[in-house]
């Protein structure tokens, strides 16, 4: 009985899991419309679903991060450090690092700057132990007040 009860806490885990995986997924696609709405550069979603970041055109790589809270809740926001190790990793690479939050009130950008974050360590729901990049919302520009990641607009 006990395996069975394992089991479905696991099913219902990755049901979770899912979800907040096409959550993200939609949000990406709202974000990047409206990035995409006065540049001729184009970005461009990545097609490989095991990339670290989510989106780029000629001069930027980009990553969103879709939070269910509003900006100011917290005195800082984070992301994976295997984001930022990724990004170190290209070589001859010379495009900007952009990070992008949506949060229920409004979508801000973090343009990657050494000097603005601290690694911290985060206990992962499946991952345990993991590096985390934390950045101090100070740091972060709003881009538009009026996105929500709590609405789609498609």
């Amino acid at each position: 009985m006990f395996n069975y009860k394992k089991k479905n806490l696991i099913l219902l885990y990755m049901w979770n899991l899912i979800e907040d995986l096409k959550y993200g997924k939609l949000r990406e696609k709202m974000v990047i419309k409206y990035l995409n709405e006065n540049i001729k550069d184009k970005f461009k979603l990545y097609e490989n679903e095991k990339q670290q970041v989510d989106f780029r055109n000629k001069e930027i790589i980009g990553e969103l991060k879709s939070r269910t809270i509003p900006y100011e809740k917290h005195n800082e926001t984070f992301f994976g450090y295997n984001k930022i190790k990724y990004l170190k990793s290209l070589e001859n690479d010379n495009r900007k690092w952009n990070f992008y939050f949506l949060f229920t009130n409004g979508l801000f950008m973090w343009e990657y700057n050494e000097k603005e974050y601290k690694i911290k360590d985060f206990v992962h729901k499946e991952k345990g132990l993991i590096d985390q990049v934390y950045v101090p919302i100070k740091y972060l520009k709003c881009i538009n007040k009026n996105m929500s990641s709590n609405k789609i607009y498609l």
